[in-house]
């Protein structure tokens, strides 16, 4: 038992384990974002770890963590307040996110984890009161469940054109119960919590000819990954760059003509006839 724990422990560093170098400056103003960001905001992370660059090949996208915006400690109920304090003794009392992370599951914290990083505020449009309180209980209730491993793999199976791999094979996605999670991803939370305020991400829709509403039909909350909330129609996209270009764009950049970046695997050199020359540096 002790060296199946020491082993998880080795594996799980390694997998979150930062590995993009490449930026020097963070790609969203903090300061301005913090300012911004309202409760129930879906936060997306450009995240540089082993495991981020695996969702992102997967997913094709460069959002790689999801996390649920709450706010201030003060605005919820002393049950609520209670039940986060429970969880992180250490919390201050605004900027609090809940988020489901590799090698801690379901947990919160503030904000300014993320001070350094990519972000994006994804934010639901017309989310009622009622709605909102609906999603925080979800994820509070969720405080302290496991990460779902198994999800991950899953989905990779599932997402990946493996049309020659025997059906049995590709992915057990759709056998777990659709309604009960022991264990979450930070996708999953997120589903799961606008699912259960009867908030649409990505539904099935469709129009009723016997009358002038809409049905939707509820998404596996398991097929759910990060860029969902960045693709859903229902939520409004709201960036805080770290550089506010005001005017002509021209005058704010001095371009590096000689090199290009390949991101983490370095530079290479670009000669005056366009020739490219790889470079160690």
């Amino acid at each position: 038992m002790f060296f199946r724990n020491s082993l998880s422990k080795h594996l799980i560093r390694f997998l979150t384990h930062d590995v993009d170098k490449s930026r020097k400056l963070a790609l969203s103003d903090y300061q301005s974002l913090s300012r911004a960001v309202l409760p129930c905001d879906v936060l997306l992370v450009e995240g540089r770890s082993r495991t981020a660059r695996v969702i992102s090949y997967i997913t094709r996208s460069i959002w790689t963590h999801a996390a649920l915006y709450i706010g201030k400690l003060s605005e919820l109920t002393p049950q609520l307040q209670h039940t986060l304090l429970q969880f992180n003794p250490h919390l201050e009392p605004e900027h609090i996110i809940i988020e489901s992370i590799l090698g801690e599951g379901v947990v919160v914290k503030n904000l300014n984890e993320y001070t350094h990083e990519h972000v994006r505020i994804c934010r639901p449009k017309g989310i009622s009161k009622a709605q909102v309180i609906t999603v925080f209980n979800y994820a509070i209730a969720n405080l302290g469940k496991p990460y779902d491993h198994r999800q991950v793999f899953d989905l990779a199976r599932f997402l990946f054109p493996w049309m020659i791999l025997p059906r049995k094979w590709r992915s057990s996605i759709f056998q777990h119960n659709a309604k009960g999670h022991a264990k979450m991803t930070c996708s999953l939370l997120l589903a799961q919590a606008f699912i259960q305020a009867r908030f649409p991400i990505l539904p099935t829709i469709e129009k009723r000819s016997s009358g002038n509403y809409f049905e939707a039909i509820v998404r596996n909350p398991r097929l759910f990954v990060p860029c969902d909330f960045d693709y859903s129609p229902f939520f409004d996209i709201v960036k805080y760059p770290m550089i506010l270009i005001e005017g002509n764009s021209d005058e704010l950049f001095l371009w590096n003509n000689e090199v290009m970046s390949n991101d983490e695997e370095g530079l290479t050199e670009i000669s005056p006839s366009n020739e490219v020359k790889h470079s160690s540096g």
